[in-house]
């Protein structure tokens, strides 16, 4: 709550992984994901759009398996991950990302493990 508290009196977030910023009181790093979830749950859409639009800069092919398939998300944030990674996908088929997911279903369904061989050679 301190992220959301701070913003709502100053207009300022820390996204920034490497540390807090030199602001007076600032609160140490948040997960943009975490603090867009607040924002959306308590109606600030301007924090909101900023969260997103950090979010939307910081997808790559390395990241999207893991934001897409291990982080729960909102319906805007899951189609800004599905896109990237259609838009995307030669380059995401070929992350250790995205075989871990598509192995950890595998061991619920054999067949997944095809569907692995099969995306690799699309």
């Amino acid at each position: 709550m301190h992220p959301l508290l701070y913003f709502l009196y100053t207009g300022r977030v820390n996204l920034n992984p490497n540390g807090t910023p030199g602001w007076v009181n600032a609160p140490q790093y948040v997960d943009a994901y975490s603090l867009y979830s607040l924002a959306h749950r308590f109606g600030v859409e301007n924090l909101k759009d900023i969260c997103f639009d950090y979010l939307r800069k910081t997808l790559t092919v390395d990241n999207v398996v893991e934001r897409l398939f291990k982080i729960p998300r909102h319906a805007e944030v899951e189609r800004l991950y599905r896109q990237f990674l259609l838009t995307n996908f030669n380059a995401v088929k070929d992350t250790d990302s995205w075989t871990e997911v598509v192995m950890e279903n595998a061991r619920a369904r054999p067949q997944t493990a095809l569907l692995l061989d099969i995306t690799k050679s699309i």
